[in-house]
């Protein structure tokens, strides 16, 4: 860890002596229910500016036709949902086409010829 003060111990010392006279004055504050009663109020205060913050960002930008926050984040949740579906299906994919690895190899082995010589299907597609 960075030594803040160097090797200077009355720097040291004078840091040490402020924590101790700010965590006791913190400490009585923290215990004063006037204080802590305003400080309740304060952060109120705070939540509510910051409810009509967001409502007014809200209305702004649905006046000029933007995507709000909560519509991004709809937005977002489906893309993430889209995904994870991709990935659902490579790895249902992936699983087939060992299956079917495994499946020819094993007639392979019991025919005795590759998979190459078996006779193909004679069921043509029609083409439009």
């Amino acid at each position: 860890m960075y030594n803040f003060f160097g090797d200077n111990d009355f720097m040291k010392k004078m840091y040490e002596q402020w924590e101790k006279m700010m965590g006791d004055h913190f400490e009585k504050l923290v215990h004063d229910e006037n204080f802590v009663s305003e400080m309740a109020k304060a952060m109120a205060a705070t939540m509510s500016g910051k409810f009509m913050s967001t409502k007014m960002m809200d209305e702004t930008f649905m006046a000029m036709n933007l995507p709000t926050r909560g519509e991004m984040v709809k937005a977002l949740q489906k893309l993430v949902d889209v995904e994870e579906r991709l990935i659902d299906l490579g790895e249902k994919f992936e699983d087939f086409a060992k299956e079917t690895t495994d499946a020819l190899t094993a007639i392979e082995q019991k025919l005795g010829v590759p998979a190459e010589q078996l006779p193909k299907s004679k069921a043509k597609s029609k083409k439009a």
